[in-house]
């Protein structure tokens, strides 16, 4: 069952958000928490990468649902932390998992590029911090 829903006879299971979840790490991470009795909301920014994703998780015992969400944009990230409250009902554990990895020399590296990979990297999990503080 997802979303923390149950039977008569079964209490709600805990639900996590995992973003980054269409990656390996962010898959794996998913699919452990499932295998763990978690219910998982699984975000990345292509669904097609959160197919595999969700097969796996249900295959471990765990609920699932996917989320398409760019950590970047703050309105979006918003939205899909109230989606995931509408729908899953709560958020037991958050993971911010979302990264990318841009290899270059640090001289050579430009401001523009630097600021994608912290966006992504710092500020998408402050974000997702914030917008899901709100509503515990």
């Amino acid at each position: 069952m997802a979303g923390g829903e149950t039977s008569d006879t079964q209490a709600p299971r805990p639900v996590a958000l995992v973003t980054g979840a269409g990656g390996a790490i962010g898959r794996a991470t998913a699919v452990e928490l499932a295998a763990t009795g978690f219910d998982v909301c699984v975000v990345d920014l292509d669904r097609s990468d959160l197919a595999p994703t969700q097969a796996a998780v249900e295959s471990a015992g765990g609920g699932c649902r996917p989320y398409v969400c760019d950590v970047t944009n703050p309105d979006l990230v918003g939205a899909t932390v109230a989606s995931i409250f509408a729908e899953a009902g709560r958020v037991d554990v958050l993971v911010n998992g979302a990264g990318i990895v841009h290899v270059d020399d640090l001289l050579d590296l430009t401001f523009e590029t630097w600021r994608r990979v912290m966006s992504v990297n710092a500020d998408g999990g402050r974000r997702n911090c914030q917008a899901k503080g709100p509503v515990i």
